[in-house]
């Protein structure tokens, strides 16, 4: 994006290190590690897969990312230049105001 700036972090399990790269050759998709897991909130329940906590993901991008901002979407969400160069102006003009979109917004 013009002018823009965008690290990509992929918050990752132990098990998962090397999935991201392995998946995504070339890129510059740093992954970084992930802990807390619905498990540990919640070790009652029962899940056959480990599940990360959003807030998990969060601090994730928060302790290892570089910027002023941290902007979150999934894994299988993939953003257009032209969206980040977009949630910039944004940011620039109103730097204290969160910023949220889903999917069925950006598909109209």
């Amino acid at each position: 994006a013009a002018g823009v700036r965008v690290q990509q972090l992929a918050a990752v399990f132990d098990a998962d290190r090397g999935v991201v790269a392995a998946l995504s050759p070339g890129s510059d998709i740093r992954e970084v590690p992930l802990t807390g897991t619905l498990a540990d909130q919640l070790p009652t329940v029962h899940h056959p897969h480990t599940l990360p906590l959003l807030p998990a993901i969060l601090r994730a991008g928060y302790q290892h990312g570089e910027g002023r901002f941290l902007l979150y979407s999934n894994i299988d969400i993939a953003l257009q230049e032209d969206a980040y160069t977009q949630l910039a102006g944004l940011l620039t003009r109103q730097p204290g105001v969160p910023i949220s979109a889903v999917r069925e917004e950006l598909e109209r």
